[in-house]
């Protein structure tokens, strides 16, 4: 068939810096095409706010990943108790944002919500 592609026979290997592999689009190992982008070049926050934001973003990316790989990995006892461990620490890291900062859903926002009230990245500037 044309465009069939088979990950059941590739082992689990591990996963690279989170931080690395969120800019290259893949976080295993030996599961990664190159493409034109350079994950050298990932934009380093300015704020505490965009750091914490970032590091949401690589465990959320990290997580997906994992999750994906579990799909026609279930018997990865290992990489199942790795994504189980990443998720908590996303937990822990959106709670302290959300109390630092702002609600990072629409779920949790109310009229009180400082994001309303400031200006937006790109109205200042910063992005």
């Amino acid at each position: 068939m044309i465009g069939e592609v088979s990950t059941t026979s590739q082992p689990y290997v591990g996963l690279v810096d989170f931080s690395f592999g969120f800019a290259r689009g893949s976080s295993f190992k030996n599961l990664y095409r190159g493409y034109k982008f350079d994950p050298k070049t990932l934009p380093k926050a300015k704020t505490n706010e965009q750091a914490l934001l970032q590091t949401i973003m690589i465990y959320q990316f990290v997580i997906n990943d994992l999750a994906q790989y579990l799909a026609t990995h279930i018997e990865e006892d290992d990489v199942l108790d790795l994504k189980n461990e990443l998720t908590k620490e996303l937990d822990k890291c959106m709670m302290i944002f959300e109390k630092t900062y702002h609600p990072l859903t629409i779920y949790q926002m109310d009229k009180n919500a400082l994001y309303i009230k400031e200006d937006f990245p790109w109205e200042t500037g910063e992005y």
